[in-house]
């Protein structure tokens, strides 16, 4: 079973670690798209070949990739915007991870808490507000920084050892950002949840 010894700070991912989000950012990429023009293959390949990066990455790549004629950078702008109006709500009101709130309150009792992700970070700390989230966070981070400069980041604010810091997400940037810095991961899988932790906390009904 999980162990919380040691760990001072614990940083969290977002979109399909604490709310169930993460189909419905999948499926705005195709929305996104003009339907008279068979995007859909290329999508898939770029989606399965990207990650955890940020919807400005995406976009760009699938533009790129597309041979898109126009100027690309202003499309990408003009697209992102798009984007960005289309899942906002969305991700405000998308059911959370089953045990996150319980597992937040319980964490943040003893331990600094911070969240990180690909999200434009203006947009995340607009929807951490609207969820009622913020009280959890000592910070929240988003794009455009990267996941290994913010856990070093948090690691110097916090003044704390690599074996100190604990990374809770869902994907492969998650992983590897904690591998980066030598810190402690959990990286939720299908057959994993949020309240296999809060029993390793003592805080929830192993039968749940």
């Amino acid at each position: 079973m999980f162990s919380f010894d040691g760990i001072e700070v614990v940083v969290f991912d977002f979109d399909g670690t604490l709310v169930e989000s993460n189909e419905v950012k999948r499926a705005a990429f195709f929305q996104l798209f003009d339907n008279t023009n068979d995007y859909s293959e290329l999508i898939e390949d770029v989606l399965a070949d990207s990650n955890a990066k940020s919807r400005y990455e995406v976009i760009e790549t699938i533009l790129v990739h597309a041979k898109y004629s126009g100027n690309v950078r202003k499309q990408q702008e003009k697209l992102v915007a798009q984007y960005s109006a289309m899942v906002l709500s969305a991700v405000k009101e998308c059911p959370e991870i089953d045990g996150a709130t319980q597992l937040l309150e319980r964490l943040a009792m003893d331990l600094s808490l911070y969240l990180s992700s690909m999200t434009p970070e203006n947009v995340l700390k607009e929807i951490i507000q609207y969820r009622n989230m913020s009280c959890y966070f000592k910070a929240v981070y988003g794009y455009p920084r990267r996941k290994e400069d913010t856990l070093k980041l948090i690691m110097q604010k916090e003044h704390i050892k690599c074996d100190e810091l604990l990374v809770i997400g869902d994907g492969e940037s998650d992983l590897a950002a904690a591998k980066a810095v030598n810190c402690n991961s959990y990286i939720l899988s299908k057959n994993d949840s949020l309240r296999d932790l809060l029993i390793a906390l003592g805080g929830a009904d192993e039968e749940c």
